[in-house]
Order: C-alpha cells, then sequence, then structure tokens
C-alpha cells in the first residue's frame, strides 16, 4: 500500500530512472526510512518493477541516465500502469501532489520498516552476502554481524588465532568489529589493532569501536582511570587509540553509566573526541538504563550537541525484558540502534550445556578459564537460575530440530530479527565458529509467525505499554 506517512517526509531531491540493471530490481533509498542493504543477494521483498526510485537530498543520481529525462519519466509512468501499483488511491495521491504544483515526481512500491532488507544502489563488488544494516538513526552501515573480542582476543585465543578469526570474518562481508579498553587488560585493543595491521585492510572499509570505563591498567592510581569523566573520556580514547595503532575509532561507547559524573559532562567530553579531537566519528552506551539515554540524548538536543545514536545491551532469547521493554520508546523518539552481545548467553543456548546442568563439561571454557568473568561464572554454575535456563533450552532444541538448524543459529536468527538491533556481536575462538554463525542469516527466513509464538511461549514474551491507555 502507499505510505502516506512516508509521503510527508519527502520535500526535495527526487531524481526517476529507469533501472540500467535488470527489470526485475528496485532500489528504495528515502534517508530515514531504509535501514539496511544486502549485498549480493538480488532483490529485497517487493521487489517487482524495474523502476529506480533515489533521494539524494539534492544531489545527482550516481548512475549515468542511459535515457532523457522525459523518456525516463514515461518509462516511470509506464511501469507503475502496468503493476496497476495502488489502484485509484495511489494515483489520486500522485496527481494531487502534481496539481499543488509540485515539480518532481514520486511514487511509492511499498512501505518500508527499520531494517527491511532492500537492495543496494550498487552491488558490493564481493558479493559475500552479507546484510549491513544502518546504525541507528546514523548513516553508518554496519554488518548485521560483528565480531567482538571480548574473553578471546588476547586473553584466551592466541594471536595468530585471533588474526585468522578476523580474517575469517572479513571474508564473509563482516565489516563491525569491537572491543575496549578492559578487555583482557588492553591486549584485546593490542591484538586487534596489529591484526587489521597485519591484514593491510584499508581503514574506510572497516567499522571499529571500542569502550572507555574501567581503564585502571592505564596507570597506578585507579579513581581518574575509572569512570566516564571528561579526564577519562579523553585519556582513556587517547590510549586505547594508542593500542589499536589507529588515528582514530568509528564508535567509542561508554562502558556502562557513571552515576558520579554529571551527565552534560559526560555528553560535553563525548562530543569533544568527537568534533575537536577527531577521534571518533559516533558515540554510544553500554547497559545503560532508559532513563540514562533519555537524559543524554536530551541534554544534547538542548545543547546542539551530538547524542548518543547506538546502545550495545545484553540481549538473547533469555534475556529480552530491557531491549523490547524499557527500550520500547527510545527507537523511534531519539533513533536509538543496538549493537547487542551475547546472543547465546555464555554459550548456554547452543545447547551445549544441556547435557551437564550441574558443572561445566571438560574443555569447555567454564570449565578451563581463568578470568574474573569465567570464575564468576563457575561459581554459579549449576544454581537455580542456570537450571531455569536449562530446562528452556532444552525446549528449544525441539523448535530449532523441527525447522532443520542448530540451536546455536536459531538463537542468532531469532535476535537478527528483531528490526531495533543493527548488529549482533558475536564471539569466536575458531574461524569455522564463524562459518557457522554467518548462516544464521538464511535462517531468519525460518522463523515464520508461527515458530515465534512458540518460541515465546517457551522463553515468554515481553508485554508492551499500550500507545494509548483505555
Amino acid at each position: 500500500m502507499l505510505n502516506r506517512s512516508a509521503c510527508s517526509i519527502i520535500t526535495t531531491g527526487f531524481l526517476l530512472q529507469k533501472a540500467p540493471t535488470s527489470s526485475c530490481e528496485h532500489v528504495i533509498d528515502t534517508g530515514d526510512e531504509v535501514n539496511e542493504v544486502q549485498s549480493g543477494a538480488g532483490p529485497g521483498p517487493g521487489s517487482a518493477c524495474g523502476v529506480t526510485l533515489l533521494y539524494r537530498g539534492g544531489g545527482r543520481c550516481p548512475f549515468s541516465c542511459y535515457k532523457s529525462w522525459l523518456d525516463s519519466i514515461w518509462d516511470f509512468l509506464r511501469d507503475i500502469l502496468r503493476l496497476g501499483f495502488g489502484g485509484k488511491k495511489g494515483w489520486f495521491l500522485w496527481s494531487r501532489q502534481r496539481c499543488q504544483g509540485i515539480t518532481f515526481f514520486f511514487f511509492f512500491l511499498g512501505e518500508t520498516k527499520r531494517n527491511d532488507t532492500v537492495k543496494m544502489a550498487w552491488e558490493e563488488p564481493r558479493k559475500t552476502g552479507m546484510v549491513y544494516r544502518r546504525l541507528g538513526n546514523s548513516g553508518l552501515h554496519v554488518s548485521a554481524l560483528g565480531l567482538g573480542g571480548w574473553l578471546t582476543f588476547g586473553g584466551q585465543v592466541e594471536n595468530e588465532g585471533t588474526v585468522a578469526c578476523l580474517k575469517q570474518a572479513y571474508d564473509l562481508g563482516i565489516n563491525f568489529f569491537d572491543t575496549a579498553e578492559s578487555y583482557a587488560g588492553g591486549q584485546s585493543e593490542v591484538v586487534m589493532g596489529q591484526a587489521i595491521k597485519q591484514l593491510g585492510w584499508k581503514r574506510n572499509d572497516i567499522v571499529i569501536s571500542t569502550k572507555l570505563n574501567w581503564g585502571g591498567h592505564n596507570g597506578e592510581v585507579l579513581v581518574n582511570n575509572h569512570g566516564l569523566s571528561r579526564k577519562h573520556i579523553v585519556e582513556g580514547l587517547r590510549a586505547s587509540l594508542q593500542r589499536l595503532n589507529l588515528e582514530y575509532v568509528d564508535i567509542v561507547y561508554a562502558h556502562r553509566p557513571d552515576r558520579l559524573t554529571p551527565m552534560e559532562e559526560v555528553v560535553r567530553a563525548f562530543n569533544h573526541v568527537i568534533e575537536i579531537k577527531g577521534w571518533a566519528m559516533y558515540w554510544g552506551t553500554s547497559e545503560w538504563s532508559a532513563d540514562e539515554i533519555a537524559e543524554a540524548c536530551g541534554i544534547a538536543k538542548q545543547l546542539g550537541l551530538i547524542a548518543p545514536i547506538v546502545e550495545q545491551p545484553f540481549y538473547n532469547l533469555l534475556h529480552r525484558k530491557k531491549v523490547e521493554g524499557e527500550f520500547q520508546r527510545l527507537y523511534s523518539r531519539f533513533g536509538l540502534g543496538l549493537t547487542t552481545f551475547s546472543p547465546l548467553k555464555f554459550g548456554l543456548l547452543s545447547g551445549k550445556y544441556n547435557d551437564s546442568p550441574d558443572t561445566p563439561p571438560p574443555g569447555s571454557r567454564f570449565a578451563k578459564g581463568d578470568d574474573k568473568f569465567v570464575n564468576y561464572m563457575r561459581d554459579n554454575y549449576g544454581n537455580k537460575s542456570w537450571q531455569d535456563d536449562i530446562e528452556k533450552v532444552k525446549k528449544l532444541k525441539v523448535i530449532a530440530d523441527k525447522v532443520g538448524i542448530p540451536q546455536s543459529e536459531l538463537a542468532l536468527a531469532w535476535v537478527l530479527k528483531n528490526p531495533n538491533v543493527s548488529s549482533v556481536i558475536t564471539g569466536a575462538s575458531r574461524p569455522e565458529q564463524i562459518v557457522e554463525n554467518v548462516k544464521a542469516l538464511k535462517s531468519m527466513a525460518l522463523l515464520t509467525p508461527e515458530i515465534m509464538k512458540e518460541i515465546d511461549e517457551v522463553v515468554g514474551s515481553v508485554e508492551l505499554d499500550p500507545a494509548r491507555q483505555d
């Protein structure tokens, strides 16, 4: 149907032309409405007619029109008539806009929602099949699956293994790589920076993020190397860039809130490293509450500064309330994106602990690891919460078997189905794991409304607030 609400945002700068490629593709690029592009995967849902609709804010069309402007308009109208798209109602809206003296033409071929997959104006030359999504309301595109360095790079995985994992991810189309100043005491950043240099990647081809809060290893006195003071944000990011051996990161996150530092100081400090220093392109939050994110966005708007565009939360089938419930109004009000972590809940949703509910199985991360997080998880392994989760995971296996995919693939595909998720950050200690993870992109289609309902019946759903109270 014709998207009346979308029409209201279109004001200037449309160029229409016959698509110079096959007659079964279309591109819709309307700024805020289109949020996801797909590499080498053919036309997106609903493509039908060979019409290209490009919005470039008054700019020029990137293609060389092979016909005159008048011929292109005629081809466009002929395609509309051939499709009979929208019926009288759609035609009336289009005609009415012309009668009001608007001198450009437009016609929506369907409604596009955040993170709906549509084909890019030009194909990715590598044709990896990777899906790319806009990071929140920004113009930055990140791969729907990212690769993170928590618990692996610089820690449990040797340097050669890190390089192999990063190369495998890049070869599969992943362009988003995440680390933090606290991961492996800063070594995750060091190893990732070395790998980027060794692999010879062009900086503009990749998206790198790091996070600031716990920088105790930066010095001997913890008090100002911890938190989100202006001092630590400036000095911490400078130290991270030195470890990464990069001039800038694309995204810098506030790695947990700092409730001892005034929010205005936090907002101004992140704007300083972006606008004045040029050390980052965007900033975001990680594991903040909804009210803290809203406060930061409100202060930024009031002061005319850059607001956080992304939150990095813990999100998976067994942990939904915050992302789906508490954050439900942040997405539309502030254009917030999500780069979620732990989609398998530390491996639990892969099913590998199903037969070991009381003690970690030999050879597993929780059996052999020796860092602070692993020790904490080992101490709590087998408690009531863990046992309850194991029972749910066993029931999810029945659903995974029904659709014919591994449990880990089901869990990843489920997170990817959330339209507010810009990227799902995964971890890997072996390249083969990344190959398996990427299969979840195709498995999303298997999660029909009926299957999603079955999943909700196992893990529980989140009840959203009504738009208007009765």
